[in-house]
């Protein structure tokens, strides 16, 4: 373990992937967030779901899923597992314990793990207003220190808190999920990859991540319906969870890895169904998409299409009937239905809760820390101020940025700049940060913030170019401020000093 804080995330199972998706996207940005800023830590998933690849590259420890046990006939069970919980939760004494969705733990347990973490939050995804209201649910919420819900708040009147003081533990964090456009493949790059002519239109297609037992009959449906039409391919993402037939074609890529969303700058149009991550992806990358409801216990997928049709985001596909499917693809693809659902889209803003989420978490964390008083105070919030304006730095060099190193040396760069200045107000970029993060529309604060970040960028850019490494770069940049603080000049001084 590392000597900072632990962050454990206790993602359960169900027909589909958000629990285990919206926990490992929270767990990326808070990683991203303290290894810009230097902070050691460990971020570890404990799961019971079918599809822990979801995870990739975090730590991640594996239970079997009520769902996988079930035909098995295990005995103890849930004995079983709540004792490997226990001690796993025990072992590792997380500073912040983080749950998604169902508040009482896979095993009734959430009450003796809050015990053995420092902090315990909670993320409040949109469920049944009736499962809401249930007592047993907001017993469990109380237990919490922190809720965070993944909605705007002006939702808020679709979520149920029954007391004040669940009302105050709660933050509206925004949407969370994974896609950010510099990780993700360009245009170009996505149908290169995928092999798709520049006079075929490509179609995504999904049912989420395909442990929906009408997945099957409705991805055929989809598929059947559209197969012949000329000039289409079909990237179907079957997902992790999908047991069915899967369906080889000449015009059809089957999918069933994670990240398929890397590929959703290339595609024109899609059918999916309404899963919380899956919806909001699609709309994060302006695909033209006809959702479609499937029945949860506790997910209103319902809702979240009726919702998104009167807002403009999107069609919804009422029925698989094959003029239907037609239909709605003849509007995703004309000329006046693909630009009317465009237009709505790119009003919408950049969702920044996952980045928020973990800043929230990351908090958490350090404050269970003492010797990180001063990290918590300047370099965290910088670095959160930073990281909400990445996606729009990076897009406006087209730099993209699939592992977030680009983004950790950018920051360490702009620290570099920042102990160069004064300590007074002006120009100081901890103020700014925490003016920004006090007041999200204060412009001054993001363009002094977005100006240097853009500088720190083409800094990294220019180190880059010049294949010199890290620490000899770094090195020549101390050198270079410590000999004047000009910065018009400052890169050229760079380039002498590594060439000397």
């Amino acid at each position: 373990m590392a000597d900072g804080p632990v962050f454990l995330f206790y993602a359960l199972n169900g027909t589909g992937g958000g629990h285990i998706t919206r926990q490992a996207n929270i767990a990326r940005e808070v990683r991203a967030l303290l290894q810009a800023i230097d902070v050691p830590h460990d971020l570890v998933m404990l799961t019971t779901s079918d599809a822990p690849q979801i995870a990739h590259g975090l730590l991640t420890y594996k239970l079997p899923s009520k769902t996988s046990i079930g035909p098995a006939g295990v005995r103890d069970y849930i004995v079983r597992s709540q004792t490997f919980v226990m001690n796993t939760v025990a072992a590792m004494r997380p500073s912040v314990l983080v749950m998604d969705t169902a508040p009482e733990g896979s095993f009734n347990e959430i009450g003796l793990l809050c015990n053995l973490a420092a902090s315990c939050v909670f993320v409040n995804r949109h469920r049944d207003e009736a499962q809401q209201a249930d007592a047993a649910y907001q017993r469990n919420l109380s237990v919490y220190a922190t809720i965070l819900t993944p909605d705007d708040a002006t939702e808020a009147e679709r979520y149920v808190f029954g007391s004040e003081d669940l009302r105050a533990k709660n933050s509206f964090v925004g949407v969370i999920h994974g896609y950010r456009r510099e990780r993700a493949l360009t245009r170009d790059e996505a149908r290169t990859e995928l092999d798709v002519l520049p006079s075929e239109s490509l179609v995504y297609v999904s049912a989420g991540a395909g442990g929906d037992p009408e997945a099957e009959r409705t991805l055929a449906a989809i598929l059947d319906a559209l197969g012949t039409e000329p000039n289409l391919r079909f990237l179907v993402g079957y997902g992790p969870l999908y047991k069915g037939r899967i369906r080889h074609r000449r015009n059809v890529i089957a999918f069933q890895d994670v990240d398929v969303s890397r590929y959703f700058a290339g595609v024109d149009a899609a059918f999916s169904a309404a899963g919380y991550n899956t919806y909001h992806e699609l709309l994060a990358a302006h695909v033209p998409t006809a959702f479609f409801a499937q029945v949860k216990k506790m997910d209103r997928q319902d809702e979240r299409v009726a919702l998104g049709v009167a807002r403009g985001w999107h069609l919804a596909l009422a029925d698989i009937r094959p003029e239907t499917i037609r239909r709605c693809l003849a509007e995703l693809l004309s000329v006046e239905g693909r630009g009317s659902l465009l237009r709505s889209l790119s009003r919408r803003p950049v969702a920044t809760g996952a980045t928020k989420a973990a800043y929230m978490v990351a908090l958490l964390g350090l404050r269970a820390h003492r010797e990180y008083a001063t990290v918590v105070a300047t370099k965290l919030p910088l670095a959160y101020a930073c990281r909400l304006l990445w996606t729009r730095v990076a897009s406006t060099y087209a730099v993209t940025d699939p592992e977030g190193m680009r983004f950790t040396e950018t920051l360490r760069v702009l620290l570099l700049l920042q102990s160069n200045r004064t300590p007074s107000p002006e120009g100081n970029l901890f103020y700014a940060a925490g003016a920004l993060i006090n007041d999200p529309t204060n412009q001054v604060a993001v363009e002094l913030l977005r100006e240097d970040l853009e500088f720190a960028l083409k800094l990294v850019l220019d180190r880059e170019q010049s294949r010199a490494e890290p620490r000899a770069f770094n090195d020549a940049l101390r050198l270079a401020l410590r000999d004047s603080s000009d910065l018009f000049s400052l890169r050229t001084r760079i380039a002498d000093r590594l060439a000397a």
